[in-house]
């Protein structure tokens, strides 16, 4: 990881007393650090460059039954809290492949794609109630 240190996270985690250790693999819950780090950065100009680290976090849960229900909701997060000029499809898929896989950026490709046709219709349907309004 290259841009943000993570420990300094883990230790802000540890110096409140919040414990995000499962107790029976002893290993770190990654969703929490996740979901702070975006909270925290999502209106920073730099979030592209802090993008890839926080994704690479995902990489562990992705593992998991969950890991592709919890990266969608990372992406609907980044589309819908980020402007597109900002921060474009293409380079959310650049990014999740880079911190990811491939595969994830295809798949990460399809989710957009999914959002902006619920995007579409969501536009078209308002175009009608508005139409048929006297």
């Amino acid at each position: 990881m290259t841009g943000l240190c993570i420990s300094s996270y883990w230790n802000t985690w540890l110096r409140f007393g919040v414990c995000i250790l499962n107790s029976r693999k002893k290993k770190p819950d990654y969703l929490p650090i996740v979901i702070l780090l975006l909270l925290k950065h999502i209106r920073d100009p730099d979030l592209q460059q802090k993008l890839p680290d926080i994704l690479a976090l995902l990489k562990t849960l992705m593992e998991k039954e969950t890991g592709l229900q919890w990266l969608e909701v990372v992406i609907r997060y980044l589309v819908s809290a980020r402007d597109e000029e900002d921060l474009s499809a293409k380079k959310i898929v650049e990014i999740a492949e880079q911190a990811i896989s491939k595969e994830t950026g295809e798949y990460v490709m399809t989710l957009l794609e999914k959002l902006r046709n619920e995007g579409k219709q969501e536009g078209k349907l308002k175009a009608l109630k508005v139409s048929k309004k006297p």
